[in-house]
């Protein structure tokens, strides 16, 4: 398996967590049951490539944040500064986040309307696999004839 099938095996499993009317409860020592999915989830990451994304996606909204807590090297290994850090995650953070999303004004939303962001082309671009970019360097050629001779580089080989 290579870096981008295990990027993609995360975007199919949640594929169905984001996408699917119902979700199966499988809790420890009782019955399977099936309850509505509320689902929302939301990624953060400081990962370049998190998930592989297809060209067509419509789950993802993506968008690059600026990094206020850059850690150097220096801290790299600083438990002590990874626990302030944390200790500033107070319940009076959280409060003030919840009040902020509960009183944002959504009446102009449309979930439906993803928008096709920077961060998301870049990282659909990455997503793409070789015999994608060698359809995208030669398309041209393509709409002519298929040159042999690339078609034979990316045959899988035994």
């Amino acid at each position: 398996m290579n870096y981008n099938d295990s990027k993609k095996g995360i975007a199919t499993i949640t594929k169905s967590i984001i996408s699917d009317l119902t979700i199966r409860i499988n809790k420890k020592n009782q019955p399977r049951r099936i309850a509505k999915n509320v689902t929302n989830i939301i990624y953060v990451t400081n990962a370049d490539m998190p998930v592989q994304l297809d060209t067509d996606d419509r789950r993802h909204l993506v968008f690059a944040c600026k990094t206020v807590h850059q850690v150097s090297e220096e801290h790299k290994e600083d438990i002590e500064h990874f626990n302030e850090l944390n200790q500033s995650c107070t319940q009076e953070l959280y409060e003030n986040l919840m009040i902020f999303l509960l009183e944002r004004d959504i009446s102009q939303f449309n979930p439906t309307l993803i928008p096709m962001t920077e961060a998301k082309k870049k990282l659909i671009n990455v997503s793409r696999s070789p015999v994608d970019d060698v359809i995208m360097e030669h398309y041209e050629k393509f709409k002519q004839d298929i040159p042999i001779s690339l078609v034979n580089q990316c045959k899988p080989q035994n």
